[in-house]
């Protein structure tokens, strides 16, 4: 894990007295940072009870243009710093930030057997990989406060954002909007004039199984990586609930509703190659938007409660339905979250002959608390 902080000025921190100061800082909360080579442009310390080596290094330089060419280029990097290469062109010094789980082991020879042995290298599992972006980013921020940055490259995700907004962002949860690094592959024009935009995250499948594709869409950007922000929280191993193929999703006010599509492996959308999870929206309360496939909760239930009316209309399915619904429903709740299943039709009474007989049923994750 590495960041890599701009300055515009040459000699932006005393280095030796910050690390003094964070170690003393970091033992009252438990992390055990030992030095073992500390100077005025350099400084090592391990983490004997996270077993998590961190090396902060000062480079009265400038970096080479070179390393930021590429993510210069990165659609998303142009919203989150639209002066970037600016900040780029007037540092004067930059700081890298490494963050690596045990002391610098030796993997090249073994690392084959060790994967074999316990399906994955020390190290690599989620809950790990979070913890050494939050150490990373702690410590920048940390940094920060003592030195303002003009820019940070966050290295792992190809990310670049002015010091100010980074330190905002870091105050999130794991994963925030600086780790799915959504691609914008498109940009349509909506029906209203409005321009539609499509993203590909290129960080989710650092956090659970795979990336997303969100479909064009015209909410603002900043919402649209929210909600895809929303779906990997609940998909993350301590939550563990991915919404399953052909359902939908949305917090408890009504206010959005995407349906989510499972794409495997061997399969593309556009240019993209599953597996993927595919977000299309179905509904934006803000917009008045409403697509043709969106059921409105006129009537919701769960297994626990199917309308007499509508038993009838699923017939000798009833069973294998009421199935289906109950093991959705309890994977939900287990998460801690809801599931219910939606039609658009009151009461088939009261409806005219060519829609009795004919409500649409929708499965409709809510998330708590959003």
């Amino acid at each position: 894990m590495q960041l890599c902080l701009l300055f515009d000025g040459a000699q932006p921190l005393d280095l030796e007295a910050f690390i003094s100061d964070f170690i003393k800082a970091e033992s009252l909360t438990g992390n055990t940072y030992k030095p073992f080579e500390s100077t005025p442009l350099f400084g090592a310390m391990y983490d004997g009870a996270n077993d998590v080596m961190l090396t902060i290094e000062l480079m009265p330089c400038r970096a080479q243009d070179s390393v930021f060419k590429q993510d210069l280029a990165f659609n998303f990097n142009l919203l989150l710093a639209p002066d970037a290469a600016d900040r780029i062109k007037r540092h004067k010094s930059h700081i890298l930030i490494n963050v690596h789980h045990g002391v610098f082991p030796d993997l090249s020879a073994n690392a084959g057997l060790m994967e074999k042995i316990s399906g994955v290298l020390p190290g690599q599992t989620t809950h790990l990989f979070q913890k050494r972006v939050a150490i990373a980013e702690h410590v920048a921020a940390l940094i920060n406060e003592k030195a303002p940055i003009s820019l940070v490259h966050h290295v792992t995700f190809n990310v670049l954002v002015p010091g100010d907004h980074f330190a905002r962002f870091v105050q999130m949860p794991i994963p925030h909007v600086l780790h799915l690094r959504p691609y914008v592959y498109s940009a349509e024009r909506h029906a209203n004039g409005s321009l539609m935009y499509g993203y590909v995250t290129m960080g989710a499948s650092f956090f659970i199984d795979r990336e997303i594709y969100m479909a064009p869409t015209h909410i603002p950007w900043l919402e649209a990586i929210t909600i895809l922000l929303d779906f990997v929280h609940l998909a993350m191993p301590d939550i563990g609930y991915i919404i399953p193929d052909g359902d939908t999703f949305g917090p408890l006010d009504e206010s959005w509703n995407f349906r989510i599509s499972h794409v495997p492996t061997g399969e593309k959308i556009d240019d993209f190659e599953g597996p993927l999870y595919r977000m299309d929206l179905v509904m934006h309360k803000a917009t008045n938007f409403e697509a043709t496939s969106y059921v409105k909760p006129v009537r919701t239930f769960d297994d626990r409660n199917i309308p007499k009316d509508l038993k009838a209309d699923i017939g000798r399915s009833l069973p294998e339905f009421e199935q289906n619904v109950r093991s959705k429903r309890e994977m939900a709740e287990k998460a801690g979250n809801i599931l219910q299943v939606r039609t658009d039709i009151a009461d088939p009474k009261n409806e005219p002959p060519e829609r009795r007989g004919l409500a649409r049923w929708l499965p409709f994750f809510r998330s708590r608390g959003k």
